[in-house]
């Protein structure tokens, strides 16, 4: 894949000392989401990348809560939905469809799709 492990770490608060902690996982596309320009033309489409956490790391004050489970019970959200993607980082996921349905995004069917 080629945005490799870049979206499987995401800095989050601490749930015990509210310092900078990185929480880490897997990440997954979950949606795509049309750019609809001012004629309501889709002019390109970015990802919705979630981050599953499964361990958190705080390297101030040396928690380490290393299961899914020990997450939950401190509290810290174990489904991220991540921000700043760069949708060249998946661009190999969408060479791999054959079609894309225009209704899958609000159901514009004029223009192209770039990226």
């Amino acid at each position: 894949m080629g945005a490799g492990h870049r979206y499987d770490e995401h800095s989050i608060s601490c749930p015990v000392c509210a310092n900078d902690a990185i929480l880490s996982g897997w990440h997954e596309v979950t949606d795509w989401e049309a750019d609809i320009g001012r004629h309501g033309n889709p002019e390109g489409a970015y990802p919705i990348v979630t981050l599953h956490g499964d361990s958190l790391r705080c390297d101030v004050c040396g928690l380490n809560l290393n299961s899914r489970e020990k997450l939950e019970v401190a509290g810290v959200e174990t489904e991220v939905e991540l921000e700043d993607i760069d949708p060249g980082d998946f661009l190999e996921q969408i060479e791999e469809w054959e079609d894309i349905d225009p209704e899958d995004f609000g159901g514009v069917v004029e223009g192209s799709w770039e990226l």
